[in-house]
């Protein structure tokens, strides 16, 4: 025959969080997973990018650096590994314009690729 469960004293019990902070906790977490699963808008990407970046040269490494100190760059930077990133800049450096940004790659540099983003014309 089993022992009868032993209950914890209220007083030793941790204090569960309040519901509407744990609905917070909650919504803020699906917010971050739903950043990494949902396909990222090319136009916001660039404009991301556009504002990281204001006009200058960059390489995916450069890029990725930049997101560590960045917030808004981290975030969109978040669901790449440095190869998909770079694919994903090839893909979208077509020549055709992402809303008022345009992506060009501008040359190579130790055998990578340099991007810059520009306003379409």
């Amino acid at each position: 025959m089993r022992p009868p469960p032993r209950s914890t004293p209220a007083s030793s019990r941790p204090h569960a969080p309040s519901t509407d902070a744990a609905l917070a906790e909650l919504r803020t977490r699906v917010a971050q997973l739903e950043a990494l699963v949902l396909p990222l808008d090319d136009c916001a990407f660039l404009a991301t990018l556009a504002d990281a970046t204001q006009g200058r040269i960059f390489s995916v490494r450069e890029l990725r650096q930049h997101g560590a100190v960045d917030p808004a760059l981290g975030q969109a930077l978040a669901r790449f590994s440095a190869k998909q990133l770079g694919k994903t800049l090839h893909r979208i450096a077509d020549g055709r314009p992402r809303g008022p940004w345009r992506l060009a790659r501008v040359g190579f540099e130790h055998g990578r690729a340099l991007w810059q983003v520009g306003r379409a014309e």
